[in-house]
C-alpha cells in the first residue's frame, strides 16, 4: 500500500499536539502511551478529511494495537522502552484496573500557535469524544478503520485512506456513480462528451 501524496513531517507540530493532547488529558484516568497514539492518529487523519490535510504530516504505520506515527520516538524519546531524555514530554507509571499504565505528563505548557483555530478546535473535540475510552478500546475502534486492516504489519497507512469506508452507498450516490459510467463507457467507445450527456451532480 502506498500513499499517493507524501506530506513534509513537522516534528515541531508533532511535539506541541503530545504536550497538548497530554495536557488536555489530565484529567483522563484512562489516559496513557496507548491512547496518546490512538489520539495522535485520529487527529492527523480527521484534519486530512475535514480539512485537506493533516496537522503533523508525519507516517503512520500498523502496529499490533492500531496505527501509531512512525517517527514518535526519535522526536520524543521518553516515550519509548526504556525512555530516553526530552525536556518536554515525561512519563508516569501508574496502575489502571491492575493493569500497568505508562502515562505521558506535559512537562511545560504547549505552543498552540503552531496550530490553526480549526486543528485546535478538532483536537479538543477528540479529547472530549474519548474521554473515559479505554486504551483497549481505543484500540479496538481504530482496527476498524480500512487503512489499518488493508496495510501488512509495519507498513505506511495513507492518508487517503480516509476517504474510504465499508458503508453502503444511498441512491443519490448509486445514481451519480451510473451517470458517470455511462458517461465512461461512452468516452471509452470513441464517444464525444456532450451536452446530451446531462448535468453531473
Amino acid at each position: 500500500m502506498t500513499s499517493a501524496k507524501k506530506y513534509d513531517p513537522d516534528d515541531i507540530k508533532l511535539r506541541e499536539l503530545v504536550l497538548y493532547l497530554a495536557t488536555l488529558s489530565e484529567g483522563d484516568a484512562t489516559f496513557g502511551k496507548v491512547k496518546l497514539n490512538k489520539l495522535l492518529f485520529y487527529a492527523d487523519f480527521n484534519a486530512y478529511l475535514k480539512f485537506g490535510k493533516p496537522i503533523t504530516g508525519h507516517e503512520y504505520q500498523k502496529l499490533k494495537n492500531g496505527p501509531a506515527p512512525r517517527r514518535l520516538l526519535p522526536v520524543i524519546p521518553s516515550l519509548g522502552n526504556p525512555p530516553g531524555p526530552d525536556r518536554d514530554v515525561g512519563v508516569r507509571q501508574d496502575t489502571f484496573h491492575g493493569w500497568n499504565q505508562y502515562r505521558p505528563l506535559a512537562l511545560r505548557q504547549p505552543d498552540t500557535s503552531v496550530f490553526s483555530v480549526q486543528e485546535s478546535e478538532l483536537v479538543r473535540e477528540l479529547v472530549d469524544h474519548f474521554k473515559g475510552k479505554t486504551a483497549r478500546e481505543m484500540s479496538d475502534r481504530s482496527h476498524l478503520f480500512i487503512g489499518w486492516q488493508l496495510a501488512e504489519e509495519g507498513e505506511t497507512i495513507p492518508y487517503e485512506t480516509a476517504l474510504t469506508s465499508f458503508r453502503k452507498p444511498n441512491d443519490g450516490e448509486i445514481m451519480a456513480g451510473l451517470q458517470l459510467q455511462e458517461l465512461a463507457q461512452s468516452v471509452l467507445s470513441g464517444g464525444d462528451i456532450s451536452a446530451d450527456s446531462g448535468p453531473l451532480p
